[in-house]
């Protein structure tokens, strides 16, 4: 007995059986084999890799999408949004007249966007040693707590001033280095001789 767990009527399940029988009488002949025999051996690997249709490294689209086009999904919805845009901005501005805040927060938002940051004035030695470095985070970690910035500005601050200390020290450790290397040469020269 056929079960399923989709509840097929009995006409819909003769038609969907009779599809398939068509189905199986469209098959080409070297696909349609007896029940109990295996189906026909595929071709040998080296056939299917010379008849691939792309060769690897090769592209189907060579060009590519051409500069400036647009998928037609994106295009239609532009295309709606500018019809219905007039419509929509004038319900938005009625319903925040007539007091809906989330009505008045769009407007807001979009006439009068947020800061994303303000520029902010640290008195900060200038940095020339890794031992600045502290110095200067020690005044962004003071401005901080005496309110004069927020957390949220001072934390980008120390990274900058965190970058700062890397590049200091990866000079002073090249400058030690070439000295390093210098001295052992002249240690190989006196030796040499």
């Amino acid at each position: 007995m056929f079960s399923c767990c989709c509840r097929i009527d009995g006409p819909r399940l003769v038609s969907a059986l009779a599809a398939v029988r068509v189905a199986e009488a469209d098959l080409p002949d070297w696909l349609s084999f007896e029940e109990g025999t295996r189906p026909p051996m595929s071709e040998p690997t080296s056939l299917k890799q010379a008849s691939t249709r792309f060769q690897p490294g090769q592209s189907g689209n060579s060009l590519g999408r051409p500069q400036g086009a647009r998928h037609a999904a994106l295009v239609a919805l532009d295309a709606i949004g500018a019809d219905g845009a007039q419509d929509i901005m004038h319900a938005v501005v009625g319903a925040a007249r007539q007091g809906d805040m989330r009505a008045a927060d769009i407007l807001l938002r979009r006439l009068w966007p947020e800061r994303k940051g303000r520029p902010v004035l640290f008195d900060i030695p200038r940095i020339k040693t890794t031992s600045a470095v502290a110095t200067a985070i020690g005044a962004v970690t003071n401005a901080v707590a005496a309110g004069e910035a927020s957390p949220e500005e001072g934390a980008p601050m120390a990274s900058i001033l965190e970058a700062q200390r890397r590049a200091v020290e990866t000079v002073e450790l090249e400058r030690r280095l070439t000295a390093l290397e210098q001295g052992v040469g002249r240690c190989r020269r006196c030796l040499a001789d």
